[in-house]
């Protein structure tokens, strides 16, 4: 399948590139509350310690679910703000590189391929749903309401279409969820954050 970008065309192959760079810029540039993947050193030093965190959680727990929560709970207490929040758990969790190449994704980074054990079945795809999760709901702080469910929709659909198949259902779901997600989250609602992760997200 082929993409007509500003008068270019855009092979499938690289659809998903593009997309993930859209993601990227959004993500750099649409929240101001978020901070830099490089902050002052007590900041770098909480991040690392939820990594230790974070590797800890889902080395132990079967449900790649519940560490997700059980990480979030981990975040909360060093964290003064929900911009805050999410940054250090997307540079723990994701990384610093959007499209996930090796020794790109920092320092921060707790270095585990996740799965999508303790998700609810409908969100099962057999792929890393903690980091599309997490990348649903960082995004949704950047976007307009409703546009990561959007785009993420799209992008399946894309998807689909360049390789013959259906668009995956559960993905569409996890971009729906997570930005909700995400757009209910705030400051004041922190604490909360997990339990309402877990009943969205989890089995």
């Amino acid at each position: 399948m082929e993409m007509k970008v500003w008068n270019k065309q855009i092979s499938g192959a690289n659809c998903r590139l593009l997309w993930l760079g859209i993601l990227a810029i959004i993500a750099a540039v649409g929240d101001p509350t978020s901070a830099t993947a490089e902050g002052a050193p007590a900041r770098d030093s909480l991040r690392l310690d939820l990594k230790k965190a974070a590797v800890s959680l889902f080395t132990s727990n079967a449900s790649h679910c519940e560490a997700f929560a059980k990480v979030v709970e981990a975040a909360i207490p060093k964290a003064d703000d929900a911009g805050t929040l999410l940054e250090d758990l997307k540079l723990v969790l994701v990384g610093e590189d959007w499209l996930r190449r090796a020794g790109k994704r920092g320092k921060f980074y707790m270095g585990i391929k996740t799965t999508d054990s303790g998700f609810k079945e409908e969100l099962k795809d057999g792929s890393p749903q903690v980091e599309h999760a997490m990348a649903a709901i960082y995004l949704a702080k950047a976007d307009i309401p409703g546009g990561i469910g959007a785009k993420g929709t799209f992008f399946e659909f894309v998807e689909a279409a360049k390789n013959g198949t259906k668009p995956d259902a559960a993905d569409i779901r996890l971009w729906m969820y997570g930005e909700d997600l995400g757009d209910r989250l705030a400051t004041k609602n922190m604490k909360q954050f997990p339990t309402a992760l877990r009943k969205t997200l989890c089995e």
